[in-house]
C-alpha cells in the first residue's frame, strides 16, 4: 500500500516550522550544497568562536562553505551521512571515504566511522532523515534541540570540551540570528 510509508505523527521539524511561523521551501528549488550535519554544527562553533575562516594544510572546502553560509550564498542544504562538499579537495578524502584518524576517543581512531557515528546520534537528535533538505534558518531554527542534548551527542568526548563547544555553538547561532 501507498500510504504504508507516510509520517503520521509532525515531526520535530514540522513543530519547530509551525510554531515559528516557517514556510517551508519549495521543494523545487536548487539543492546547491550537501553537507553532514555535523560540519554545520562546527561552523556555526567557529563563527561563535570568532575562529578566521581560512584554507586548511588539508585542502578541504570548509571555509570555503563557512562563507558561503556566512553570505547566504546558497538555497538548499541536503543533509547527507557521507563525504560531504566540505570534504572535497582534502587530502585525506580517499574513494569518498575520510582516512583521517583521531585520538580523543577511545572507541573510535577512524574519522569517517566517528562522522558517521556523530552525524546518526545528531540527526536522531533533531528527528530528520539523512538527505532531507533544508534552507540555513531552518537549520537554526533546530538548533535548541541540538543544544539541549549536546551531552547525549557528544557523549564520549571530554565533557570541558562539550561545554566549551555547546557556549561557542550559543554565540554563532546569536551571530547569525542578527
Amino acid at each position: 500500500m501507498l500510504f504504508a510509508y507516510a509520517k503520521i505523527l509532525p515531526t520535530l521539524r514540522d513543530k519547530i516550522a509551525a510554531d515559528a511561523g516557517v514556510i517551508h521551501h519549495d521543494s523545487r528549488l536548487k539543492i546547491k550544497m550537501e553537507l553532514r550535519i555535523h560540519h554545520i554544527f562546527d561552523i556555526i562553533r567557529d563563527i561563535g568562536k570568532g575562529k578566521i575562516l581560512e584554507k586548511h594544510e588539508y585542502g578541504h572546502s570548509y571555509h570555503i562553505i563557512a562563507k558561503k553560509i556566512l553570505n547566504e550564498e546558497f538555497e538548499i542544504i541536503k543533509i547527507v551521512v557521507k563525504s560531504d562538499d566540505v570534504c572535497r579537495g582534502c587530502v585525506k578524502l580517499y574513494d569518498g571515504k575520510c582516512i583521517d584518524i583521531i585520538d580523543h576517543r577511545n572507541d573510535f581512531t577512524k574519522k569517517d566511522e566517528f562522522n558517521n557515528y556523530l552525524d546518526n546520534r545528531i540527526i536522531k537528535v533533531l528527528e530528520i532523515n539523512n538527505c532531507d533538505t533544508f534552507t540555513f534558518k531552518e537549520i537554526l531554527q533546530l538548533t535548541e534541540e541540538y543544544l539541549k542534548n549536546i551531552e547525549f551527542i557528544y557523549e564520549g568526548n571530554d565533557i570541558l570540551h562539550t561545554q566549551e563547544r555547546k557556549k561557542n555553538v550559543e554565540k554563532g547561532i546569536l551571530k547569525l540570528k542578527n
